[in-house]
């Protein structure tokens, strides 16, 4: 069996347990592990891939996000020559989840379940379809009152950026747009520095209209990836290697309602200018194949 991982902005908070499970007694023996307690996962790591051989039986497979906010990338687990047991692509949610699967492989007695803080086993994974792709769109549909936050007293927003190989050439600034005569009040900015690999910022807002305008001083995009979340992973918009010309410039209007979100591209004039509106798709819905931004 081969197991693949792209990692997401935080490889040193995913890991993960190969284990088989003795059917008499129901005794778990760890066949494979990397990173968190006791593994090797680091923050330099992209990707990972690791071949194990097993034997008929029960087995079971556990991913893990420490961060407790969701893995935003991809994971996959092969048969050789290539029958898929689970692909997930950006469809983890909290703390990870857990395949039990059997060997000889039968589909029907799969068993894929989300992982709670505590450890314990949740509802099933948010797929009947274990290799669906659920990647998150540019344009989601309206996220329910978990994105408030207690501690801010508002919407905790997570701005998230992996940088390209030209950081110093990305900056961006967050504003509150006054309803009444539109005047811009700036809450957050930053520009990133030759070394800059990642970048985090939180920020506490209250309801009303935000725009956040994400720039590329040289003209030639942003192969990078950057993302908007509100609580606890309710992606705002997330771009990978997508951002052309100076950058873009999204609005979001606070309680999050995804048909007001309003993305534009940047242009080359000293004042930015507004020029199309950035590409996205519908959100997609249950049992729909996820289109291709």
């Amino acid at each position: 069996m081969m197991i693949q991982i792209q990692y997401n902005f935080y490889p040193d908070a995913i890991s993960f347990e190969l284990k088989k499970i003795v059917l008499e007694h129901g005794q778990e023996t760890v066949l494979a592990i990397h990173g968190g307690v006791g593994g090797v996962g680091s923050a330099g790591d992209e990707n990972l891939e690791e071949s194990i051989c097993l034997g008929d039986g029960l087995y079971s497979f556990s991913l893990y996000d420490s961060s407790g906010i969701g893995f935003y990338s991809e994971y996959s687990l092969t048969l050789l020559p290539g029958e898929t047991i689970v692909k997930r692509d950006n469809s983890k949610s909290l703390y990870g989840e857990r395949v039990k699967f059997r060997l000889p492989f039968d589909r029907a007695t799969l068993d894929v379940r989300r992982i709670g803080s505590d450890g314990q086993l949740l509802t099933l994974a948010p797929t009947d379809n274990p290799t669906a792709s659920n990647k998150p769109t540019l344009r989601p549909t309206n996220y329910p009152s978990s994105s408030m936050s207690p501690s801010c007293g508002g919407s905790l927003m997570m701005i998230q950026i992996r940088y390209d190989s030209y950081p110093r050439e990305t900056s961006y600034k967050l504003e509150k747009i006054a309803s009444e005569d539109g005047q811009e009040t700036k809450l957050a900015s930053h520009s990133g520095s030759a070394r800059d690999n990642n970048h985090e910022e939180s920020v506490c807002l209250e309801d009303g209209l935000y725009s956040f305008s994400f720039y590329d001083s040289y003209g030639d995009g942003f192969s990078g990836r950057y993302s908007l979340t509100l609580g606890r992973g309710n992606a705002i918009i997330e771009r990978d290697n997508e951002v052309i010309f100076r950058g873009e410039q999204v609005m979001i209007r606070l309680p999050f309602d995804g048909e007001l979100l309003d993305v534009r591209t940047i242009g080359s004039a000293p004042s930015p200018t507004f020029v199309t509106p950035a590409p996205y798709t519908p959100f997609p819905t249950e049992g729909t194949p996820s289109p291709t931004v």
